[in-house]
């Protein structure tokens, strides 16, 4: 299994990255520091889920969501984008739903809303631990 989580903020990718290890050990993390590089290693490794910070540096989250959905229209893949944002503001959640994400989570994140997210978008045949 293979998950991608986009922050620009190293902190943020360390404790993101501890908590989905601790569910699903044997995952392939790949991390990407800017909505761009977030782009180019969705269409690349084919993540079978992303966690997407919305402001980010060169292309933010929502502008990265918005270019992998144009992408899957020629390659019939879905991978469900999760929104990460400190405003948990309903404004924000509704940018995060018009650019294609499929969920949002606000920060600070923590392992129980993280886990709910994997449980709901990864199915329960894989190694994840409840």
């Amino acid at each position: 299994m293979k998950i991608l989580i986009a922050d620009d903020d190293m902190f943020n990718l360390l404790i993101a990255k501890a908590m989905i290890q601790k569910i699903i050990p044997k995952v392939e993390l790949i991390e990407a520091n800017s909505g761009k590089d977030a782009f180019a290693k969705a269409i690349s490794v084919n993540p079978d889920l992303i966690f997407m910070d919305v402001q980010m540096p060169e292309m933010d989250g929502h502008d990265a969501t918005i270019a992998i959905r144009k992408n899957e229209q020629t390659s019939f893949r879905h991978v469900p984008i999760i929104g990460l944002s400190a405003g948990g503001l309903e404004d924000e959640m509704k940018k995060c739903f018009l650019a294609g994400m499929d969920n949002f989570l606000t920060k600070p994140i923590n392992i129980e809303s993280i886990l709910e997210t994997i449980r709901c978008y990864i199915p329960k045949s894989e190694n994840i631990i409840f």
